[in-house]
């Protein structure tokens, strides 16, 4: 073989090799790409799902805005509630007060009622109890008018007795 035939083989060897490695890199560049799409898809996929987590990060700090403003108006009730407990508990304890001084007042309103009626009879009693000493008194006058009377009438039937016996003697 001659040195030009060794060449050729040689720059065919080389071609072929050089093929073969353009081949290779082909592949590795085509398997690059498809990383790179695939890199790209996923930085597209990445973004996406960025997002997707801000968005629902928006909902989450939405939902606690809402869910605070919730606690707040139930804390607001639970006070409302507690004050209108409270007043309602003053208002029965003003209405047991009501009541218990209304059956006090009924109790005082018959107890003078009872003393009225006391003072009634006892007034009665005591006019007739005057009446009875006027008539007492009526007759105890009546009563010594009569003794007087009847000492006068003794004192006169002496008299007459002491006249008579003087005329007699």
């Amino acid at each position: 073989m001659s040195s030009k035939e060794e060449i050729i083989q040689k720059l065919t060897e080389e071609k072929e090799s050089l093929l073969l490695q353009v081949a290779d890199l082909n592949y590795l560049l085509e398997l690059r790409e498809e990383e790179l799409n695939e890199l790209k898809n996923s930085s597209k996929s990445l973004q996406e799902l960025k997002s997707k987590i801000e968005e629902q990060l928006y909902d989450f700090e939405h939902m606690q805005n809402l869910l605070g403003q919730q606690q707040q108006l139930a804390i607001g009730q639970s006070n409302r509630e507690i004050a209108m407990e409270k007043e309602l508990l003053n208002t029965l304890d003003k209405e047991k007060s009501y009541y218990t001084l209304k059956e006090q007042f009924h109790s005082t309103s018959v107890a003078l009622s009872d003393l009225q009626t006391q003072l009634k009879d006892m007034m009665n009693i005591y006019k007739e109890l005057l009446a009875c000493k006027n008539k007492l008194a009526a007759s105890e006058s009546n009563l010594e008018i009569t003794l007087l009377d009847n000492q006068f009438l003794k004192e006169e039937l002496e008299q007459l007795h002491q006249t008579i016996q003087n005329k007699s003697i």
